[in-house]
């Protein structure tokens, strides 16, 4: 795997500024922001900073965002995650990852682009506290397993949850699968306290 080069990452042109304590959250691809705006209101003494990229789904959570006032604990973020987290997020401040339903480059010659697989996620690990969380979401069954595998063995996490998801859908996407009768699969990663350092993803 090539090494994360973090001083090759332009850094984007963002009025954001690092000022959070406590339990904060991190959710990639926030998409329209259901499950990042159901979040901030079940859980008002943590924060979320909910990254999107695209610019007309980043608008629509801006929208849902104007009629929840009350969570004022949500950050949305228009930015590329990578981008984002490798400049803005310090190491060891973030109590959660959320990563739900990540565009899974199915194809072989795809497989770098996964994030288990990503340089990047050597950086992303470091912005999690020891003993911090990483909650991924997908419906595939091949991408659950691999992801499983290589957070573990390369990465060093340890597995505390593979389900399938049951109760209210937390994403759009959710949404649509659980509609069309597929499983999908919730699993839940700790960094440990003491992490070693990360192995070769082949």
């Amino acid at each position: 795997m090539r090494t994360y080069k973090a001083s090759l990452v332009p850094k984007p042109n963002l009025p954001f500024e690092w000022n959070f304590q406590g339990d904060v959250g991190l959710e990639i691809g926030a998409g329209q922001g259901l499950h990042a705006i159901n979040y901030s209101l079940n859980y008002p003494d943590r924060t979320l900073i909910a990254v999107e990229k695209t610019h007309t789904r980043y608008n629509l959570m801006r929208r849902r965002l104007d009629h929840h006032e009350q969570a004022t604990n949500l950050y949305p973020v228009h930015a590329d995650a990578s981008a984002f987290a490798t400049h803005f997020i310090p190491d060891a401040s973030l109590a959660r990852i959320f990563l739900l339903y990540p565009n899974p480059y199915p194809k072989s010659k795809q497989a770098n682009l996964r994030w288990h697989n990503r340089p990047f996620f050597s950086a992303l690990s470091a912005k999690l506290k020891p003993g911090g969380e990483l909650t991924l979401a997908t419906n595939l069954r091949w991408y659950a397993d691999e992801a499983a595998t290589v957070f573990v063995n390369a990465w060093q996490f340890e597995l505390h949850e593979f389900t399938s998801r049951t109760g209210a859908p937390r994403t759009h996407f959710e949404i649509k699968y659980l509609a069309r009768g597929e499983t999908c699969w919730n699993l839940l990663f700790r960094k440990p306290a003491c992490l070693p350092p990360p192995v070769t993803v082949q």
